[in-house]
């Protein structure tokens, strides 16, 4: 039996690096992985990279740290297990299933003498509500922008002065004004630090790993779920300015 080879052996530790400089760029920063990347560069996935490096889920990661050029790939490793973890993974496989689907599914129905064929929503959905572990935040939010520095400035829109009103035929329709200016965020590092021992080192598999840090992902994604809830309560600005207003709530004692 023969292992086809598509030219990645000897490329790892270029792959990754760029990757690091896609992720870490200033002008347009890419959260980007090791299976989008390959998809992108190569048109390949990485179980075709892993079988042309033979390595398989029982290497265990002295043995993949051993190749000076194949270490580079225990990071994306551990990137992978903590993705699939919070669920992102999955959405993103999801996502590009349901739009290859959805661009090939042939329209037709009883009604014109054809088959009748089940939209595909009707099933892509509920296995993306049940492949997503434990994130919702990106439900939670309109876009996510990748920033290259823990401070950001961003554009702030007031559209108090905006609202509609009812108006006559015929009559003058009142104006509003949209009020721009800009305002500074600072990000917050969510980051945890693992000590482990050399026998676990030695003697545990890549899969093993992948699953611990899988089970690190979901404690991950819960903690980003709740800061994303706080920043909707609260605003993301230090003065409590742009909190969300209470209504229907009393603050006065009464004796």
């Amino acid at each position: 039996m023969t292992t086809a080879t598509h030219g990645l052996k000897g490329k790892v530790r270029e792959i990754v690096r760029e990757m690091d400089a896609l992720r870490s760029s200033n002008r347009n920063p890419r959260n980007i992985g090791l299976r989008e990347f390959l998809s992108e560069r190569y048109e390949l996935t990485p179980g075709h990279m892993y079988s042309e490096l033979g390595i398989e889920a029982s290497t265990t990661v002295q043995e993949l740290m051993s190749d000076r050029d194949n270490a580079y790939l225990l990071s994306e490793v551990i990137r992978d297990g903590m993705l699939r973890g919070m669920g992102l993974a999955q959405r993103e496989q999801l996502a590009a299933i349901k739009r290859n689907v959805i661009s090939q599914a042939p329209i037709s129905s009883e009604g014109n003498g054809g088959a009748r064929y089940i939209t595909p929503e009707v099933f892509l959905d509920p296995v993306m509500r049940g492949a997503v572990q434990s994130v919702f935040y990106p439900d939670l939010v309109v876009r996510e922008i990748m920033v290259g520095q823990p401070t950001a400035t961003m554009p702030r829109l007031d559209l108090s002065d905006a609202s509609v009103g009812n108006s006559e035929e015929g009559a003058t329709i009142e104006e509003g004004s949209v009020t721009y200016g800009s305002k500074d965020i600072r990000l917050k590092k969510q980051a945890k630090g693992i000590k482990i021992t050399y026998e676990a080192l030695k003697f545990n598999t890549l899969d093993l790993v992948a699953l611990f840090f899988e089970d690190f992902g979901r404690l991950l994604g819960n903690r980003l779920n709740g800061e994303a809830v706080l920043a909707i309560i609260n605003g993301d600005q230090a003065d409590g300015s742009e909190a969300a207003a209470v209504v229907g709530v009393d603050s006065q004692r009464h004796g």
